[in-house]
């Protein structure tokens, strides 16, 4: 889940605000720090105050260079047994599935669905699985209301298609300087509204940061549109996770 929470992309241009050498080694770090231990967690999304309510078993599965990501939908009753999977390698679009009963398999997404929605929630499928680092630009922003405590960059879309697939103009980032985690981040969409990422938890196991409470806010201008709050409990770092539990094929076999 962590790889949805934490875009971090490229920088290829120069600022009055850093080098690009050094914000590229600050949004490595967060991408690294981001790709925390395999784990297993109950995840709750509470969409609009309790307007709905879902519950998913989650497994993340990761090494140095790849990511595996597996969620099977337990709550409410009409949605359960619909289940999502990523599987990312080094700076590749990542592939993506779903399963729905009523559609009869598992399916992989297109390329003009790695913005959709998930559950109909604030979460896409980008923030399980962001863009490739190599298809943004990055610049450094001045620091905001006096918080030198994390980095602000920004991100653009180096082409139009990389819009077009994700659905994403452009990104600002907060990354802190002390644990290099991604606290907060805007992504303004294709359609002009601003969807913000923000932690508010966070849980240390084996010396590392693991959000257990991140909430997502839809704007359209000034006003919150939708929010959802994700929580994660019951999380377990020691089980050794079955590589089935990754397999496209399976993903209409919930464990």
């Amino acid at each position: 889940m962590s790889a949805v929470i934490f875009l971090t992309l490229f920088l290829f241009t120069r600022s009055a605000f850093g080098a690009p050498e050094e914000a590229v080694s600050i949004v490595k770090r967060s991408r690294a720090v981001a790709m925390s231990p395999s784990f297993s967690s109950l995840v709750t999304l509470n969409q609009n105050d309790g307007t709905k309510i879902y519950k998913s078993k989650i497994f993340v599965k990761n090494t140095a260079n790849s990511s595996r990501i597996a969620i099977f939908c337990q709550e409410p009753v009409d949605l359960k047994g619909s289940a999502f999977l990523t599987l990312a390698s080094g700076d590749q679009v990542a592939r993506k599935w779903f399963y729905l009963p009523v559609v009869g398999s598992p399916r992989e997404s297109s390329a003009t669905q790695h913005g959709m929605k998930i559950l109909g929630t604030d979460i896409r499928f980008f923030d399980f699985a962001p863009p490739p680092l190599s298809s943004f630009r990055y610049s450094f922003l001045p620091d905001q209301d006096g918080r030198s405590e994390v980095w602000r960059i920004k991100a653009v879309p180096v082409a139009k298609q990389v819009t077009k697939d994700f659905g994403i103009t452009s990104v600002s980032l907060e990354i802190a300087k002390d644990t290099f985690l991604t606290m907060r981040s805007i992504v303004t969409l294709e359609d002009g509204r601003r969807r913000t990422m923000e932690i508010k938890k966070v849980l240390l196991s084996g010396g590392w940061s693991i959000p257990t409470v991140v909430e997502y806010r839809l704007k359209d201008g000034d006003t919150v549109a939708s929010q959802t709050r994700v929580e994660l409990s019951e999380l377990d770092t020691k089980t050794p996770l079955d590589d089935d539990l990754f397999d496209p094929k399976r993903l209409n076999r919930a464990p």
